[in-house]
C-alpha cells in the first residue's frame, strides 16, 4: 500500500527539526555576513550561495552523535591562473582562524567551521573568465531566496506559489539555465593542491527540475533512501552523501503516484540496470551534472557489491509492502525497511488477516549467490 499518511508522518520524523533548522539558517547567515564585512575577504567575494543536501532539499536530520551541516559556496574573483590553490587556502584559513578559532579544520575541498550544533563547509571557488556575468547576475542571488528546494514545495500550499508560475520554472526555461549547466567554476582541492572544476548550480537546477517532474515526490524518495542507508547495519561505508543521492536521482522515474511508488520503482530500476555490473564485478560510472566527472570514482568493487545486495533485499521488501492490501501488514514491512520511525498501527483483531512474517534476509541477487 502507498500509506500516504504514514509516509507523511515518517518524513516529519526524519526531516530537520525546526529548532535545528533555525540554528542552521542563523549559522550560515552569520558566516556570509562575516565574509562580506571582513577586510581580508570582502573585496574578493563576487557572491555566495548554498549548496549540498540542505540546498537541494534532500537533507535528513543528523545522527545523535553528529552535527547538521550546510555548504556555503564563496564565488571569488581570484584568478586561478595566477593564484595557486595553496595561496587561496592560506588566505581563507586566516579568516577561519580569526572568526572560528579552535572551531575550524581544513578539509579536502572546503574549510569546516563549527558553530554550535552546526557544521559549515566553506567552499572556496574561483570565478571562470567565461560566464562570469552569470555568477554576478541578479538571478543567481535570487536563487538563494528560498532556503532549499523543499521550501518551494511548502510555499505552493501556503502562498499561491506553484510550479506552473514560479521564478524557478522561468529560470529552468531561460538561457541562463543552459549557460549555468555549461559554465563550471574552479574549486580548491587541498589534497591535490590544485583547482578542480565543479558545477553546484547544475546540481541544484537538475534536482529542482526532477522534483518538479515528479510532483514533489523525488526529494522525499531520496530522504527515505538516505535514511534506509543510515539505519542499515549491513551497509558498506560507501557510497554515501551525494554519490548515493546521484544514484537514486539517475534511476528514479519521472512518474510517481506517491513516495512509496517512487521507492519501489527506483529500487527495481537499480536492481535491473546494475545487474551486469554486479555479475562482472565492475563499478558503475555516473557523470556529474554540469561537469565531466565520475561521481562514483572513489567506490571500490567490494563496497559496490555489498551495497547492491542490500538494494536487492530492500527492493524485495518494498515490493511486498506496496502490494499488501492490509494497512497493518504493509506498515510492518515499510517499518522493517525504514526503521522504527515509520509507525505501525495496532495489530488488527477478529476476522482481519494476520500472519505477517516479514522478510528475514536477502534473497539471491540476479546472477547467483553473494560473493
Amino acid at each position: 500500500m502507498e500509506l500516504i499518511g504514514y509516509f507523511n508522518d515518517f518524513l516529519s520524523e526524519i526531516r530537520l527539526p525546526i529548532p535545528l533548522k533555525t540554528e542552521l539558517i542563523e549559522a550560515h547567515t552569520k558566516l556570509t555576513k562575516l565574509l562580506s564585512e571582513d577586510d581580508s575577504t570582502k573585496n574578493l567575494i563576487v557572491t555566495t550561495f548554498l549548496q549540498g543536501s540542505y540546498r537541494r532539499g534532500t537533507i535528513i536530520k543528523p545522527a545523535n552523535d553528529q552535527k547538521s551541516d550546510v555548504d556555503v559556496v564563496v564565488v571569488t574573483n581570484i584568478d586561478h591562473n595566477i593564484i595557486t590553490a595553496v595561496e587561496a587556502i592560506k588566505h581563507f584559513e586566516k579568516f577561519a582562524k580569526k572568526h572560528y578559532e579552535n572551531n575550524y579544520q581544513l578539509q579536502s575541498k572546503s574549510i569546516g567551521l563549527i558553530d554550535g550544533n552546526i557544521e559549515l563547509d566553506l567552499v572556496i571557488t574561483a570565478l571562470p573568465i567565461e560566464g562570469a556575468e552569470l555568477y554576478k547576475s541578479d538571478k543567481l542571488r535570487r536563487l538563494g531566496v528560498f532556503e532549499n528546494i523543499e521550501d518551494t514545495v511548502q510555499l505552493s500550499n501556503t502562498a499561491g506559489f506553484s510550479y506552473t508560475n514560479d521564478f524557478f520554472k522561468s529560470l529552468i526555461k531561460s538561457d541562463e539555465y543552459e549557460s549555468w549547466k555549461s559554465e563550471p567554476i574552479k574549486i580548491l582541492d587541498k589534497d591535490k593542491i590544485i583547482w578542480v572544476v565543479t558545477n553546484p548550480i547544475a546540481q541544484i537546477l537538475w534536482t529542482l527540475e526532477k522534483n518538479k517532474k515528479t510532483d514533489g515526490h523525488y526529494i522525499n524518495v531520496v530522504k527515505c533512501m538516505k535514511w534506509w542507508k543510515r539505519i542499515n547495519a549491513n551497509m558498506p561505508k560507501h557510497p554515501k552523501g551525494y554519490p548515493i543521492e546521484h544514484l537514486f536521482g539517475y534511476y528514479a522515474p519521472e512518474k510517481m503516484s506517491s513516495v512509496a511508488d517512487g521507492i519501489v520503482k527506483t529500487l527495481q530500476k537499480i536492481v535491473a540496470e546494475l545487474k551486469n555490473n554486479y555479475e562482472t564485478s565492475t563499478v558503475p560510472k555516473f557523470e556529474d551534472h554540469g561537469v565531466k566527472k565520475n561521481v562514483w570514482e572513489r567506490i571500490d568493487i567490494a563496497s559496490f557489491k555489498k551495497f547492491y545486495e542490500q538494494v536487492c533485499f530492500a527492493s524485495e521488501i518494498a515490493q511486498k509492502a506496496y502490494s499488501e492490501t492490509s494497512t497493518y501488514e504493509s506498515a510492518k514491512l515499510w517499518n522493517q525497511l525504514l526503521g522504527e520511525e515509520f509507525d505501525v498501527p495496532p495489530e488488527p483483531t477478529g476476522g482481519a488477516r494476520g500472519g505477517f512474517t516479514g522478510v528475514t534476509g536477502p534473497s539471491d541477487p540476479p546472477g547467483g549467490r553473494f560473493g
